[in-house]
């Protein structure tokens, strides 16, 4: 059994005001095949069309099958936020 996934991962950002925005699907141009892989450093650029403020959350989902079980440890999660 492979870790990771390859089934559409998405991001949603919400700010110090109650805005959100909508989900953004975490892709990466040039790779293929699993992202998440334990151990592994996956970096994505994201934009937003909503404007949002100071961003004080994220939600992290994916639309697979509800038998199909995902994890998103935070021992293990680092995430990052960097605004440019």
């Amino acid at each position: 059994m492979e870790a990771g996934s390859t089934t559409p991962i998405y991001l949603r950002l919400f700010d110090n005001n109650s805005q959100k925005s909508e989900k953004i699907r975490l892709k990466q141009k040039n790779k293929d095949g699993h992202h998440f892989q334990p151990g592994s450093i996956d970096e994505f650029y994201v934009t937003s069309d909503k404007s949002l403020n100071t961003i004080a959350g994220i939600e992290i989902s994916h639309n697979a099958d509800k038998y199909q079980g995902w994890l998103v440890d935070s021992k293990y999660a680092n995430i990052f936020i960097r605004l440019v």
